[in-house]
């Protein structure tokens, strides 16, 4: 069951509490840009006090990942073009599930983002500074944007400005976004796990159009209701 919950000139964004998107026509969109739960049993050592930080739902497990690629593949259109980001750790199931479902891995890309703070296994692990990026295609997917290093560096998004677990920052996804989109007349871009709305809001600052799903605020998460003041305030600045 999935309803509309905000929309603009540019954002459309829904809730839902499975893995399908109803509302999106067979064939129709560009582009697929996600940060799916990682299936690591995610948990935070710098704010378990807090609850928006202590865990991320649905993300002990990998067993959703069928139902959602058949999906991505349906709407995609052919070309079509996917980024997901994940870890190391896990990068084997997913390209096992991508493929699967019938898309190319092209590549894996990097995000470089510097200090990585506390997360891994504190006592016996380096500190991961690299997240992976699952490049993966319908089709032959040409883009044209210059070529480019398959590294992206940007900084993690400010503790202060942080209101989501994994949240990542605004201009990554707008250069990700970029790079797939640039030379194509009004691509549509679409984030099914949107969670701080970085995929939605870079896009709508490039002039772009997109729409994300997000679990129904309830007593433990509100990251849908949070995206849609975050949209709101943005329309009423420009």
């Amino acid at each position: 069951m999935s309803q509309l919950y905000y929309k603009d000139n540019f954002i459309s964004l829904y809730t839902r509490s499975d893995h399908s998107m109803p509302e999106i026509q067979t064939g129709s969109v560009d582009v697929i840009i996600s940060d799916p739960p990682y299936g690591i049993s995610y948990v935070s050592h710098t704010r378990v006090a807090t609850p928006l930080f202590s865990s991320m739902g649905s993300d002990n497990t990998l067993a959703w990942i069928p139902e959602f690629l058949t999906e991505a593949y349906r709407v995609l259109k052919s070309p079509g073009a996917m980024a997901l980001f994940t870890r190391w750790d896990v990068y084997s199931d997913w390209e096992k599930y991508i493929e699967e479902a019938k898309f190319m891995v092209k590549q894996v890309w990097h995000w470089d983002k510097g200090d990585a703070g506390s997360t891994g296994d504190l006592d016996a692990t380096l500190s991961p500074c690299i997240e992976w990026i699952i490049y993966a295609t319908k089709g032959r997917y040409k883009m044209f944007s210059k070529r480019r290093s398959d590294i992206f560096r940007y900084s993690k998004t400010p503790p202060g400005q942080r209101w989501h677990p994994i949240q990542k920052p605004e201009a990554l996804l707008q250069e990700i976004i970029g790079t797939l989109c640039e030379g194509f007349k009004d691509p549509i871009v679409g984030d099914p796990y949107s969670g701080s709305g970085s995929t939605l809001m870079g896009a709508k600052k490039l002039g772009i159009r997109s729409f994300g799903y997000e679990l129904p605020p309830d007593n433990k998460q509100q990251y849908a209701e949070q995206m849609k003041q975050k949209f709101s305030q943005s329309v009423m600045l420009l």
